[in-house]
């Protein structure tokens, strides 16, 4: 990015061209793998308790192109689209996907990838 250098698309936006110099930079090798790793830890109190959940994933890629990034970023995408299209999340406007008609069901699917947090929790404080 940092250098000259031919950039192989006859036309296309600033984005579609620094996707095209990031693939040809950070192009896995055929016998690699990629990992994805997420943890979320989250304290609460319930009747003066306090707990503590840790949700984790751990997803790895199958060489080239079954990656665990495309796995994680595209596959939520795809079932909320096909969800939509089969008319089972019945929201209009404009929603993130923290409300339960979008993500109960894509969990679920998720789930079915074997695309799934484990989930821990433990009293802190009695």
């Amino acid at each position: 990015l940092s250098q000259e250098e031919k950039i192989d698309l006859l036309c296309g936006t600033f984005v579609q061209v620094l996707q095209s110099l990031l693939e040809k930079r950070m192009k896995l090798a055929d016998n690699q793998r990629d990992m994805i790793v997420m943890q979320h830890q989250f304290t609460y109190k319930i009747d003066q308790q306090i707990y503590q959940t840790t949700s984790s994933l751990v997803q790895i890629g199958k060489p080239q192109y079954q990656t665990a990034m495309a796995k994680t970023v595209g596959l939520p995408l795809a079932i909320a689209t096909s969800l939509l299209l089969e008319e089972k999340i019945h929201l209009t406007g404009l929603h993130i996907p923290t409300h339960p008609a979008i993500y109960k069901p894509a969990l679920a699917r998720l789930a079915q990838m074997e695309v799934v947090f484990q989930e821990e929790t433990t009293l802190i404080q009695m």
